[in-house]
């Protein structure tokens, strides 16, 4: 994580769901952040280094990714 932890709180409250996901994702300064809740409202956050991966691993969170326009 290369956020400090108030900074990443802070864009952890504005993170998007999706439906049946487990994982949070937040968009900030053009970086995409994923957050794992391991236990109830706590949780883990990094950075995706390529988002554009999910596009063969996860097509699901690659077209929600698309709609949000957080991939250009």
């Amino acid at each position: 994580m290369d956020l400090h932890a108030h900074e990443a709180q802070q864009i952890l409250d504005c993170a998007r769901n999706i439906l049946n996901e487990k994982r949070l994702f937040a968009l900030h300064e053009q970086k995409i952040y994923v957050f794992f809740e391991h236990t109830p409202l706590h949780y883990h956050g990094y950075l995706v280094e390529n988002p554009r991966e999910y596009q063969s691993r996860d097509a699901l969170i690659y077209n929600h990714l698309r709609a949000w326009g957080w991939l250009v």
